[in-house]
């Protein structure tokens, strides 16, 4: 199903693919190898075996086991079971903040988590940057073909032609340059990313921030996973105390 705004399903879905350019909503679970896809915020109650992606938000009210979840902004797990809620297994990547009771099992699968990653955002600086080497490449012939019409004549009046194309060229590769700027800017604020924990890490967890990554092989109470001003991921306890590099 491909819907233009948004969608809304009562019941659990298995196997499923949908699409919706607005918001999705599932009153029930998504298993079976289900894939489903919002553009704005993605909300169901569980998912297992599933692969679920959003633009903004994925809410997951009870459980993730076993699934991807993918939002370039922000991922919930454990809305509505309290201190139930939890992550097994699985892969997920938000922009800036996964947040989860528990993290784990101490029999579950591997999750790996990265965060500070848009796919959105370094879709548009790969097409940005794309078109800034198409535009620098313009330029350098335009220019190269204008002084070879000074040097052997211009007796088809092209000059002026030639260096009002290159004067646009030179103008919209300012703008890309700006657009890169702006796009960089933005990427550097997912330096800020955290996974927090408000229960605790039970079972395996390899977890990338940003550029960082560290290996979580041991128990961890309740407290937020960040980078320090290093560059290092460290563990900041929900009770206080000195911020622990990990590894």
């Amino acid at each position: 199903v491909d819907a233009t705004g948004d969608i809304l399903v009562d019941s659990p879905v298995e196997g499923v693919l949908l699409n919706a350019r607005g918001s999705l909503t599932i009153n029930g679970g998504v298993i079976g190898h289900g894939s489903v896809h919002a553009a704005g915020t993605l909300q169901v109650r569980f998912a297992q075996g599933a692969t679920l992606q959003a633009g903004a938000l994925i809410v997951v009210a009870d459980m993730a086991m076993d699934s991807v979840l993918q939002s370039d902004q922000q991922i919930l797990i454990g809305t509505g079971a309290g201190a139930r809620g939890r992550l097994i297994g699985g892969m997920a990547s938000a922009g800036m903040l996964l947040r989860v009771p528990w993290l784990g099992t101490p029999k579950s699968a591997l999750a790996k988590i990265t965060l500070g990653a848009n796919a959105s955002l370094d879709a548009r600086l790969a097409d940005v940057m794309h078109h800034i080497d198409e535009e620098k490449a313009s330029e350098a012939n335009l220019d190269k073909l204008a002084r070879q019409l000074k040097s052997t004549g211009d007796p088809k009046h092209l000059l002026q032609r030639v260096n009002a194309s290159r004067q646009h060229v030179v103008e919209e590769w300012g703008k890309s340059l700006a657009e890169k700027a702006e796009i960089e800017k933005e990427i550097a604020e997912e330096r800020k990313a955290c996974l927090e924990v408000t229960v605790g890490v039970e079972g395996a967890v390899d977890l990338r921030i940003f550029h960082s990554q560290a290996r979580l092989r041991r128990e961890f109470g309740a407290g937020r996973f960040v980078l320090d001003d290093s560059d290092r991921i460290v563990f900041c306890r929900a009770d206080g105390g000195e911020p622990e590099t990990v590894h």
